[in-house]
């Protein structure tokens, strides 16, 4: 189950303060960047460092695969229908 750990507010500008506490957390540091991910509704927020990209990679893991890409080919194809605005 998930702990929370930290609240901020969002400004009018879209901007969120990381609580001083969790500054320390691996990929937080100043100047770093993050990375948003929707899990269940939720939003989730990851630091880029190794271990949040990992996390990052877990998370998509198999996606590719249901959405029926399974080599290079399949990957090109939709590129290429994404930059033709067709429907995906």
């Amino acid at each position: 189950m998930p702990t929370v750990i930290g609240t901020s507010k969002i400004t009018s500008k879209g901007q969120v303060t990381i609580p001083a506490e969790l500054r320390s957390y691996p990929g937080f540091a100043p100047g770093g960047r993050v990375t948003f991910v929707e899990d269940g509704g939720n939003l989730v927020l990851l630091g880029n460092d190794l271990g949040a990209l990992g996390q990052l990679g877990e998370a998509f893991r198999g996606a590719a695969e249901e959405a029926g890409i399974r080599s290079e080919d399949d990957v090109v194809a939709l590129v290429n229908d994404l930059r033709a605005g067709r429907e995906i």
